[in-house]
């Protein structure tokens, strides 16, 4: 399969003024105070905690953020994502409303800027410091909302001056690092469907911890069936088929599977009927237990 046809690379880049500062003054003046190794401290102080402006455009950030995560397989460690061709044009859509909605919230927080910091002043007391807070035309170039597209390398094409032979060993080589990197993205669309249908089971089963990766197992304090326990594995299932790059017919048959297996009751009747609970668990068992064969491989 030429996944060069087929698929591409997106990256999104949303850069914002930073809250956090490090206040140097007063982390040596704690370490003193406590005898204890300055190096050890680190005082952070957090600006515009009243800004509704600047809490809504950490929050645009944060939701344009979780979307493209939702919609594309990691890549590489640099921020570059890969995702279907097909899907240019609805995430290219998705991601300007996103981007309206960053430059809305911080248009009104620039023109603030001045009075927040006096908010600011108000709120920090004695750790307000001036030189925190650069010239706002300096920090309205710290604002940016950057989504770019690329293609998948082609290694095929590339002209170096060396060597016949060792310009085929360099193609070998750069071939196995693409075809390692989509083996790579292949593994998320398969955990989210583990973290999905490990999630259901632990609820359904009454365990007090769920090995997913939105839970970390940690503790839940009831053993209670959420109404939304069904319609968040059937959404995991529903992109799935967009995150299955390489129309790998092994991963189309597992969501076929959590599908026709664990979606085929609503949660009234799951939380009423022991009987159906049970059903549920083993073949939620069942899947888990094939997901973490091709994890375990991966």
């Amino acid at each position: 399969m030429n996944l060069r046809s087929t698929a591409i690379l997106s990256s999104l880049s949303i850069g914002i003024l930073a809250a956090r500062k490090f206040d140097k003054k007063e982390t040596a003046a704690l370490a003193q105070r406590h005898g204890a190794n300055e190096k050890a401290l680190h005082l952070n102080k957090t600006l515009f905690s009243t800004s509704e402006h600047y809490q809504a455009i950490t929050a645009v950030r944060s939701r344009a953020r979780a979307y493209i995560n939702d919609h594309t397989n990691p890549w590489d460690g640099e921020g570059w994502r890969i995702m279907r061709s097909s899907e240019f044009m609805e995430m290219s859509a998705e991601i300007r409303k996103f981007e309206l909605e960053f430059d809305h919230a911080v248009k009104p927080f620039l023109v603030e800027y001045q009075s927040g910091r006096l908010r600011d002043k108000a709120v920090l007391n004695g750790l307000w410091r001036e030189e925190d807070y650069p010239p706002v035309e300096k920090a309205k170039k710290k604002f940016y909302f950057e989504l770019e597209f690329q293609p998948l390398p082609d290694v095929s094409d590339w002209r170096v001056d060396v060597g016949r032979e060792e310009m085929e060993v360099l193609r070998r080589q750069a071939e196995k690092s693409v075809q390692d990197r989509i083996n790579k993205s292949m593994v998320e669309p398969h955990y989210r469907l583990f973290d999905g249908v490990a999630h259901m089971a632990s609820r359904i089963t009454g365990a007090k911890t769920c090995p997913c990766r939105g839970c970390k197992n940690r503790m839940f304090l009831s053993d209670s069936v959420s109404d939304s326990l069904v319609d968040n594995l059937r959404k995991i299932c529903d992109i799935l088929p967009k995150l299955n790059i390489t129309d790998d017919p092994n991963l189309a048959a597992l969501i076929e599977e959590a599908k026709a297996g664990l979606l085929s009751f609503n949660v009234g009747t799951i939380r009423e009927n022991p009987t159906v609970r049970n059903t549920l668990a083993e073949r939620a068992a069942k899947l888990q237990s094939e997901l973490g064969w091709v994890l375990n491989a991966a």
